[in-house]
């Protein structure tokens, strides 16, 4: 919620830019694997996205698995539910290809093809938001469990309370939530002072109400900083959004020595409309993955995603499907 402050702060010196439907900016609240623009979800009337994942090795087909990602939106244009399928399980299926004759004479000898049969899981995701489109609530369902995230805020909007909790349902359909058992599992608090007028302290509270972790925040209308230390031990780790006049982000970075002082780095590149074309990720000073955004013939709404993995020699491929109220 913080960066969301930071990030609004930015856009109020934004040109207008023309809209997209994706959200790149930077959001300390964990939500969906994609992040869209509400107000564009709103305005066009969709109640739901599912995206097609599949995959391309190189010089092979492609391979559709079935799995898919599906974002059920409220009229608010938030998305209310989130759920993804993963492959529980793969069977091979032996299929007999008769031999080919024509007029008589063999042309093709008869050979046995393998495909997959999956069996799938689903794990669902419910979200629910205040009066102002601020997130309260996030649901994970886990088997018989559900594991829930509640958010406070104080009076200036920062998050100023997170609760993480395991909940059951006293009735029988996932998709009718009524309490049962709760079980807080942790709480977080967080503090907020202004330094200057462009830097904000951020402190992390545990359960007990002790600091073990604090931020210094430097921003202005082109970037956000982020220094986090830890009061305990040497951890620290460092985030970077740069944006460009209109409020887009052009470049992501994050460093963190508790992994070996490994830097990630993404790049923006937009349409002269202000539409994402495309993204460029790098590990260090390897570049490890080119990302395309391609549009529909209004250029409004996503139709293709393309992800070139450089390492892995693939191309994922993500294809949106709407649906409307």
């Amino acid at each position: 919620m913080l960066c969301l402050f930071l990030v609004l702060f930015i856009s109020s010196f934004s040109s207008n830019a023309f809209p997209q439907l994706l959200d790149k900016k930077p959001s300390w609240i964990e939500t969906t694997p994609l992040k869209f623009n509400a107000d564009l979800i709103k305005t066009n009337k969709i109640s739901k996205i599912t995206t097609r994942i599949m995959d391309k090795l190189d010089e092979f087909p492609i391979e559709d698995r079935g799995i898919v990602e599906v974002y059920d939106f409220d009229k608010e244009g938030n998305v209310s539910r989130f759920f993804k399928t993963t492959i529980k399980s793969r069977e091979v299926i032996e299929i007999k290809v008769p031999a080919v004759y024509r007029k008589g004479r063999k042309i093709a000898n008869a050979y046995i093809r393998e495909e997959y049969a999956y069996t799938y899981d689903t794990a669902f995701t419910w979200f629910k938001y205040d009066v102002t489109n601020r997130l309260l609530m996030r649901r994970i369902n886990v088997g018989d469990f559900f594991f829930t995230w509640y958010y406070d805020y104080n009076q200036n909007g920062f998050l100023m309370k997170q609760t993480y909790c395991k909940e059951t349902n006293v009735t029988q359909d996932k998709h009718t939530f009524q309490l049962g058992v709760q079980t807080i599992i942790s709480t977080e608090s967080f503090d907020y002072s202004f330094q200057t007028a462009s830097q904000l302290k951020k402190i992390f509270l545990n359960d007990e109400g002790k600091e073990y972790r604090s931020a210094i925040i430097n921003f202005n209308r082109y970037y956000i900083e982020e220094n986090h230390s830890f009061s305990v031990g040497y951890v620290k780790f460092y985030n970077l959004y740069l944006f460009n006049e209109g409020g887009k982000p052009v470049e992501n970075l994050s460093n963190s020595n508790s992994n070996g002082d490994v830097t990630y780095r993404t790049t923006f590149e937009y349409e002269p409309n202000g539409l994402l074309k495309s993204e460029k990720k790098y590990t260090d000073t390897l570049h490890t993955n080119n990302i395309t955004w391609l549009y529909d013939e209004k250029l409004v709404l996503v139709k293709t995603q393309l992800d070139r993995d450089l390492i892995k020699k693939k191309i994922g491929i993500v294809k949106f499907e709407y649906a409307y109220y």
